[in-house]
């Protein structure tokens, strides 16, 4: 017996999560600077984005602002560098976003598996089922891709695989066009008894569509 509706998701930030670290070829670093562009340039006034990149070192290059200009300017300058601490990135991303109190997009960009992270990726998928964030990302790699999925997933997310050789640049207008036709759902349980994790199972009755929600949700002890 619980009631819901559903409304627009608004863009309250957009967290681009990079990595840069030594692996990227020159030309991978110059197609992934101008995605980090063109996702930019798609906002409209009013929207906030901020920059991290990552190596083996996260670095918060530009904090959640509407000054884009910022982050254009930080994709520019960010050094290729080190190892990838994908964990780390994706953990310092979700508590920059949730941070704002709105809901977020995380979007992070990889090309190959955590080699440096402190944070373990269970830690990670355990803190992105408690924070309002909605994390995709674009895997260029050739490695398992099994903690992207897991963290997508507890997100309402998912991964898109360009391949190794692939233009993030489609990927990043896609994720973005996507985020802004998804719709919230806001939902008052009943009977749910004790506090901690709830499993959600949300469905349309159309055939064949495919539907990207939280699969749960934690509530306080009553």
């Amino acid at each position: 017996d619980s009631a819901a509706q559903g409304f627009q998701v608004a863009i309250d930030g957009v967290v681009l999560t990079l990595d840069f670290s030594a692996s990227l070829r020159p030309a991978d670093l110059d197609a992934l600077r101008r995605a980090g562009r063109s996702l930019v340039d798609a906002l409209v006034p009013g929207d906030s984005a901020a920059l991290l990149t990552f190596s083996h070192r996260v670095v918060r290059q530009v904090p959640l602002t509407t000054a884009l200009d910022g982050v254009r300017a930080g994709l520019d300058v960010a050094p290729v560098r080190g190892h990838t601490s994908l964990a780390d990135a994706a953990l310092a991303a979700l508590l920059l976003g949730d941070a704002d109190g709105g809901r977020t997009l995380v979007v992070v960009f990889s090309d190959g598996v955590d080699t440096s992270s402190y944070q373990a990726p269970a830690v990670v998928v355990e803190t992105a089922r408690r924070v309002n964030g909605v994390v995709y990302a674009v895997w260029a790699g050739d490695g398992d891709t099994g903690f992207l999925r897991d963290l997508t997933r507890a997100t309402g997310g998912r991964v898109i695989d360009i391949g190794k050789a692939g233009d993030p640049g489609p990927a990043f207008l896609e994720i973005l066009n996507e985020f802004r036709s998804r719709y919230l759902l806001t939902y008052t349980p009943a009977g749910t008894g004790a506090g901690g994790w709830h499993t959600l199972d949300v469905r349309v009755a159309r055939r064949g569509a495919r539907v990207d929600a939280r699969p749960g949700y934690f509530s306080a002890t009553p």
